[in-house]
């Protein structure tokens, strides 16, 4: 499989609207235009999906990098640890 560098959320700190670390946030992704789940990867062998949503650590950030299928267009939607919108990315 084919898998390439995301360009979001890789060396990223999320941060709540009062400016702490978006501790327990989540990072949902979905195939483009659509509500459907998209596998993310680990690694540049695309042998192991993150889980989706992804669940950002106690610092806001990411537990492993974030892979994309090849030709794939993806969404991404940011929440807080209580699944309240902050952002989508088409």
């Amino acid at each position: 499989m084919s898998v390439n560098f995301a360009p979001i959320f890789n060396g990223w700190q999320g941060f709540t609207p009062g400016g702490i670390p978006l501790s327990g946030g989540l990072v949902n992704t979905y195939l483009a235009g659509s509500s459907t789940p998209a596998y993310t990867y680990t690694d540049n062998t695309g042998g192991t999906p993150n889980a989706n949503p992804i669940q950002l650590d106690a610092g806001g950030r990411p537990p492993a990098d974030i892979w994309l299928t090849a030709g794939q267009a993806y969404k991404f939607v940011l929440t807080d640890s209580l699944t309240n919108l902050l952002a989508t990315y088409p």
